[in-house]
């Protein structure tokens, strides 16, 4: 995890305090999606081993292309199956550079870069990953021909909202809908969505749509002043964590039902996910401030047993933003870490996580 980007107590930064959770909760999503790429295990299952009937049956030296070989001869499904799953990893590996930097470009003040940055992540490489996940067939028969088969540039709407609902069904995220995905991502008429925004960050002159229609004696992002930059950092710090917490949900997916990740840690980070976005969620709900808060009536439920010393621990709100800042959670009895330790809460994710 790069600490660098994470805004800690006693950090000296730019970016208003108020953005501060939301910022780093961005933060831990895409360590989460550096640590599947960091992860060996992971990495084990991106190689396929090939029996051969005999030694000289493999390819030989002079072969260039070992997918050509294996579907040359009779190794169709692997030579998917690599394709498939190597294509995951290097989009995920991009997405989390544009994600690093945009964010970085967020704390440090910079919007104009931070939006002009979102773009390829969310309404590109992501909409490739749920190709994969949604139908892998159809897309790779559409990567081997033609680059404009398989442009994301070139998919209909009716075919990206089709692909979020299905991606939904399939990842079973709460707090996501189908349709805010969408405007958020590829509506180019709304306020809400990053489509205008980065449009609007990279030229300094639009003047298709009414709505982002550059004002006379104005340049976009140039000459913000206050107001301007307090709805900027609004807009940027309230969907960015939800859209990338819907990307890490898919990309989850994605391993989960390849096999690449277990079913144990599957639901753990689902948990993670999902606690934090409850707590994102709470900074922008009024009842929160009269203590009704999603996150203090889930708390209420959550019981954990510690497995150490047997003795059961009522979690608050407060252990959840201890659980989401640090990614540790101390039994009040033994101080044993409850979350990576010794399984205590194991039945909690059976119990809320469904997969």
């Amino acid at each position: 995890m790069r600490e660098l980007l994470f805004i800690s107590e006693y950090d000296e930064t730019k970016l208003p305090e108020e953005y501060h959770f939301s910022h780093n909760i961005a933060v831990r999503l895409h360590d989460d999606l550096v640590a599947i790429l960091k992860d060996k295990s992971i990495q084990k299952k991106l190689t396929f081993k090939v029996n051969l009937k005999s030694e000289n049956a493999g390819p030989k030296e002079n072969e260039e292309d070992i997918l050509d070989w294996l579907n040359l001869n009779g190794h169709k499904q692997i030579s998917d199956e690599l394709v498939s799953r190597n294509l995951v990893m290097a989009l995920t590996s991009d997405i989390c550079h544009f994600i690093y930097q945009s964010l970085n470009s967020a704390k440090h003040y910079k919007l104009s870069v931070a939006y002009s940055l979102v773009r390829k992540p969310f309404l590109e490489n992501l909409l490739i990953i749920e190709q994969l996940l949604n139908d892998e067939k159809e897309f790779l028969s559409k990567f081997e021909t033609n680059p404009e088969n398989f442009d994301p540039g070139k998919i209909k709407d009716d075919t990206k909202k089709l692909l979020i609902k299905q991606s939904l069904e399939k990842t079973k995220a709460i707090l996501l809908n189908d349709d805010l995905v969408f405007e958020v991502r590829f509506d180019k008429k709304s306020d809400k969505g990053f489509y205008a925004m980065s449009n609007l960050a990279t030229h300094l002159v639009t003047t298709r749509h009414p709505t982002f229609k550059t004002e006379s004696l104005n340049l976009n992002f140039i000459f913000s002043g206050y107001e301007q930059w307090e709805s900027q950092f609004g807009h940027f710090y309230y969907f960015f964590p939800y859209i990338l917490f819907y990307t890490t949900e898919v990309i989850d997916r994605y391993l989960f039902e390849k096999k690449m990740i277990n079913r144990k840690s599957y639901k753990k980070r689902k948990f993670y996910r999902l606690i934090s976005q409850i707590l994102v969620h709470d900074q922008f709900d009024r009842n929160s401030m009269k203590g009704n808060s999603a996150a203090n009536k889930i708390s209420r439920q959550l019981k954990v047993k510690c497995k150490s010393c047997k003795k059961t621990n009522q979690l608050h709100k407060s252990d959840l933003f201890t659980l989401v800042k640090s990614n540790y959670l101390l039994c009040k009895h033994c101080l044993v870490d409850l979350y990576n330790e010794n399984n205590s809460m194991d039945d909690i994710f059976e119990k809320i996580i469904d997969i």
